[in-house]
């Protein structure tokens, strides 16, 4: 008696009849494979994350970029205050004219790459925002095809483990059978 699975998917992937053991374990992957993707496109990302890695990237941030961040300004305020107090020499009119233009010229490109750096900034803390849920998401799905290929794996494997037990079963009774067939020698 010949059995068959049949198969339905997503709207993506067609139905299908399988009739060997192989293409069934292909069926159910593929099957679960369109699950998981039909998931990712169904849902949102989830606002919940991952406590353990939420704590260690809190503390990073704070003594990775915070600190760093905060002393850098610090000590950029401390130098312009120490610049300012320094008496400036007598200079002419038309050299302090001279020095806006070129401090005006160089302020057009420094104004578009601190625009830039803006918008990345702004970019990298949005995403900030929406990763650690996408990558628990990521977590869990990975969890899951480890199960899901356990799984597989254990009922591919069973029958080779079942096969050779059954062997050394029979290698162990044919010894023992040896043994008592041998006359004692004494």
């Amino acid at each position: 008696m010949r059995r068959s699975i049949l198969v339905t998917a997503t709207p993506s992937f067609p139905v299908f009849l399988c009739d060997k053991p192989d293409s069934r374990i292909a069926a159910v992957l593929l099957l679960f494979r369109a699950t998981i993707e039909t998931d990712m496109k169904e849902h949102a990302p989830s606002p919940r994350r991952n406590p353990k890695t939420e704590a260690a990237h809190r503390r990073e941030t704070r003594w990775q970029i915070t600190l760093p961040l905060v002393a850098g300004a610090v000590l950029l305020l401390v130098l312009a205050v120490l610049a300012g107090m320094t008496p400036a020499p007598q200079a002419g009119k038309w050299a302090d004219t001279a020095l806006i233009f070129l401090i005006a010229l160089s302020f057009v490109p420094l104004f578009v790459a601190l625009v830039l750096g803006a918008a990345l900034a702004y970019g990298v803390w949005k995403g900030n925002q929406a990763l650690p849920s996408v990558m628990l998401r990521g977590q869990e799905i990975a969890e899951q095809v480890n199960r899901s290929v356990r799984k597989v794996s254990d009922k591919i494997t069973a029958p080779v483990i079942r096969g050779r037990v059954l062997g050394a079963r029979l290698r162990a009774a044919k010894r023992r059978i040896g043994r008592l067939k041998e006359p004692e020698k004494g």
